[in-house]
């Protein structure tokens, strides 16, 4: 059973490092003698693989913890999380998040908690369960600092943002933004930086407030071009910038950039962020006046979130009616 498990886990971390490689990392134990792990080198390989095996890593996981094995039943939801989050299977991940939790709380390990408590914040939040989402962030942010983990607290301080965003609480989730770029900066993380940059931004769009927000979202963009590839992060920004340049009137700026954004994550298993950068363009198509393009766009977007069954297909739903 070691074995089994040490097999799903160390290919499940090297497909995981490559679908989000600016993840801040956890470390494995060496795997059992004979328990070798699939070669995953390319992206492709990864999304593959998970695409494959995503049912079954949540099977070991669950044996993990009916069995004994808390350590690999933890770092398999950490493995899992970013692939599950992208996909839209949402309830998939606050479940497993749920268990990996316990399992990490059983251990006594502070680092992993927080690792847990942060994946499975992500999912609850997007599920709509605010309170439990804020309560798991809470934690995680307060474990890091006592931990003095300063990458991690700045990731943490960006989780925050990004829940008071969702609950309109925008002054505290700028303060929360300024902390992680504070931290960011200070430890020299590039990735961190241009992060942080599109999520003060967005925060500031939503505020209506859309000039600051270009400004930021366009430090982000251009520092993305300096870094090392990441399609979804370089996305994300686009989207932020589609957004804007939409509430400022611009709107065949805001479609090239949503047309992008969503060329990006062509290539990549990030589902349910498409369908949602697919909902943008058609406002963005409507509000240039081209409704059957606006029509396209959410039919399109409608149909992945109907076969993920996600909470945001009502809404687009609405608009198409």
């Amino acid at each position: 059973m070691h074995r089994v498990l040490d097999h799903y886990l160390h290919t499940a971390f090297a497909a995981a490092r490559l679908l989000n490689p600016y993840r801040d990392q956890i470390t494995l134990s060496p795997a059992k003698p004979q328990a070798r792990a699939v070669e995953i080198v390319t992206l492709d390989q990864a999304l593959a693989w998970f695409r494959a095996e995503w049912r079954v890593l949540l099977g070991a996981h669950s044996l993990a913890i009916a069995d004994g094995f808390p350590e690999h039943a933890w770092k398999l939801f950490w493995t899992m999380a970013t692939f599950l989050h992208r996909s839209g299977y949402l309830r998939e991940q606050a479940a497993a998040g749920t268990a990996a939790l316990a399992a990490a709380r059983q251990l006594g390990d502070l680092a992993a908690q927080a690792a847990v408590q942060r994946d499975l914040g992500h999912a609850q939040l997007s599920l709509g369960a605010h309170e439990e989402a804020g309560q798991h962030l809470n934690e995680a942010l307060s474990l890091l600092c006592r931990l003095g983990d300063n990458r991690g607290e700045a990731r943490a301080h960006i989780d925050m943002l990004g829940f008071c965003t969702a609950q309109g609480r925008y002054r505290e989730a700028l303060h929360h933004g300024e902390e992680g770029l504070r931290l960011y900066r200070a430890i020299g993380y590039g990735p961190g930086v241009a992060l942080t940059l599109n999520e003060v931004g967005w925060t500031l769009a939503l505020d209506g407030r859309y000039q600051e927000a270009l400004d930021r979202c366009s430090q982000a963009y251009a520092l993305r071009g300096e870094l090392p590839a990441d399609m979804v992060a370089q996305a994300n920004t686009l989207d932020s910038l589609g957004y804007i340049h939409s509430r400022l009137g611009h709107h065949a700026k805001a479609i090239s950039c949503y047309q992008q954004a969503i060329g990006l994550l062509s290539d990549t298993q990030s589902t349910a962020p498409r369908a949602q950068m697919l909902a943008n363009l058609g406002d963005a198509h409507q509000a240039a006046g081209d409704a059957g393009a606006a029509r396209s766009a959410w039919e399109e977007a409608l149909a992945i979130l109907d076969g993920l069954h996600h909470p945001e297909a009502d809404r687009i739903r609405a608009r198409l009616g």
